[in-house]
């Protein structure tokens, strides 16, 4: 049973912010007529009244800068969400399957290494605090990697060469260790 598919978490991160792309576009036009106004008033020579709104507009660009930053950052999930998608239709992931053993437990307020569980000798590093599009769900937030759990986790190496830098796509929780199989001729007679 698939438990964790990256595309899924990945859908809702990508309608957050295509939903939020105008007041994201927004926020950076108000960010430059801000700017141009605080140096507008900063060059005039004359009437130095006007310098009583610099506070103001420095206020809301930091405002409207922040939130331009965090559709700024929205894009990045864009195009990290294409490369996996290009990666996972192209089967460029590793695949290991086994029992769960977990090695060190984060806790719940974070301030530590994340979960470390290892399935079949391949070590992953997840944390609700690690930002990515792979699953990063810890055990005491619920996660479904606990200790003894048999799993499928599909998965890709990215350029980080620790447990942190396997992306999980995929989680399937198996019951009994999937074996392959060969097809039986129906004819033979022990093809049951």
């Amino acid at each position: 049973m698939t438990v964790f598919d990256f595309s899924d978490k990945a859908q809702k991160l990508l309608a957050d912010s295509y939903g939020n792309i105008y007041s994201y576009s927004l926020a950076a036009i108000l960010c430059v007529l801000l700017v141009a106004f605080i140096a507008i008033i900063l060059l005039r020579k004359e009437n130095h009244t006007d310098r009583k709104y610099i506070l103001g507009a420095v206020v809301f660009l930091a405002i409207f800068g922040s939130h331009f930053l965090k559709g700024y950052l929205h894009n990045d999930y864009i195009e990290g969400y294409t490369e996996l998608k290009t990666i996972y239709d192209n089967r460029q992931y590793e695949i290991v399957e086994g029992v769960v053993h977990v090695i060190h437990l984060e806790p719940e307020g974070g301030h530590d290494s994340g979960d470390i569980i290892e399935i079949n000798k391949v070590e992953f590093e997840l944390s609700c605090y690690h930002d990515t599009l792979g699953y990063n769900k810890t055990i005491v937030y619920g996660g479904v990697l606990t200790e003894g759990t048999f799993a499928r986790v599909f998965y890709y190496q990215s350029a980080d060469p620790s447990a942190r830098g396997r992306i999980i796509l995929r989680i399937d929780l198996l019951e009994e260790p999937t074996v392959p199989f060969k097809k039986i001729d129906p004819l033979l007679p022990c093809a049951g």
